[in-house]
């Protein structure tokens, strides 16, 4: 009757915890499991010993109903035989006696700790008494239906379903961020690309205006005569040193030699005047002849002042365009006309300037 309730009581423990969470259900399946072994080997021992101390008791009882005194006629050997049976069985019978009673300690222990358990098992499922438990064990025991069974599966089913929503719902919001992402890191770079374009428009433009800056060459000097001389007397093929500078934008114009190094290439300007002054009527070539010449090549582009009476001052000039290269030389000169020219300070200048 003990072990029968016992097992009503794992039964118990057993369905609570397929309703509630109270119990875990994998102690409760190694419980079961354990039960199960135990006692179906404690019972088969305990039958067996049952079995044999019957037939041990049924042999003794014959024994006893049929021992009498020896008789005359019985023989030693009889009587000797006879005993020796009565021990054997009382042998077989003490060996029986001593596992029956291992056994039933084991029983013993083994109830005292399932009980234990179901007990704990109770208490943690809110089981106080054993007419309670078993007023449960009918209860659950009428109540789990086949069509509860299947509504607490279906249950379980939509648990795992929502759960899958909530799992796509955050995959589809992580992709619409991922996506959000992308799209900020295109525009980043668009905005990226569009900076890297201005800083190259605006690199172009600096090295356009530093280029500009560079250049920008123009000049304009001026011939001044020593001391207070007011004319300067030059002989053929000389170089008309312009000694002052007005302006000289590029440091092309070199005051020294009169020269112009073309320090950029491009198209240049020279504007250019000389003054002649005829000193006295003996003077047989009065005229002021200057060219321009390039790379000590003398060019077709002069300026003639031909004054015709003495002490009479002539201006005369001539301008020129054309392509130059860097490095280029460019001046004024007396051209090989005349031995002498008299040419006048201050109103005979040179300039020059670099047009795109």
């Amino acid at each position: 009757m003990q072990f029968t309730l016992l097992k009503n009581l794992c039964f118990a423990i057993l369905l609570t915890s397929g309703q509630s969470n109270v119990v875990n259900d994998a102690l409760s399946e190694q419980v079961l499991k354990r039960f199960d072994g135990q006692w179906d080997a404690i019972w088969i021992a305990v039958s067996e010993l049952v079995v044999r101390l019957d037939a041990l008791e049924k042999r003794l009882e014959e024994n006893k109903s049929e021992e009498c005194a020896p008789s005359e006629r019985q023989d030693t050997d009889e009587v000797t035989s006879h005993y020796r049976i009565d021990d054997k069985l009382k042998e077989e019978f003490m060996i029986l006696k001593k596992a029956f009673v291992a056994e039933k300690e084991n029983l013993r222990e083994f109830v005292e700790l399932l009980e234990q358990k179901v007990e704990a098992k109770m208490k943690d499922v809110g089981i106080e008494t054993v007419t309670e438990l078993k007023h449960k064990v009918n209860l659950l025991a009428n109540e789990k239906t086949d069509k509860e069974l299947s509504e607490d599966i279906q249950g379980r089913v939509r648990t795992v379903e929502k759960t899958l929503n909530s799992v796509q719902s955050i995959a589809d919001a992580l992709e619409k961020r991922t996506k959000l992402v992308e799209s900020k890191a295109n525009k980043m770079q668009d905005s990226s690309n569009e900076f890297e374009g201005r800083l190259v428009d605006i690199e172009t433009s600096v090295s356009t205006i530093m280029e500009t800056q560079n250049r920008k060459v123009s000049f304009t000097a001026q011939l001044r005569p020593p001391g207070d001389a007011t004319a300067v007397l030059y002989k053929k093929n000389q170089i008309i040193k312009f000694n002052h500078v007005f302006y000289n934008d590029g440091n092309g114009f070199n005051t020294t030699s009169g020269v112009f190094t073309v320090p950029v290439s491009g198209v240049y300007q020279f504007i250019f005047f000389v003054e002649g002054w005829k000193v006295d009527e003996d003077n047989d070539c009065p005229e002021a002849i200057v060219w321009l010449v390039v790379d000590r090549v003398g060019l077709v582009i002069v300026a003639v002042a031909e004054p015709v009476n003495k002490g009479h001052h002539v201006q005369a000039g001539n301008a020129y365009i054309n392509y130059f290269t860097k490095g280029q030389q460019v001046l004024l000169g007396t051209t090989h006309t005349c031995e002498t020219s008299v040419i006048a300070g201050y109103r005979t200048t040179f300039s020059g300037a670099l047009l795109y």
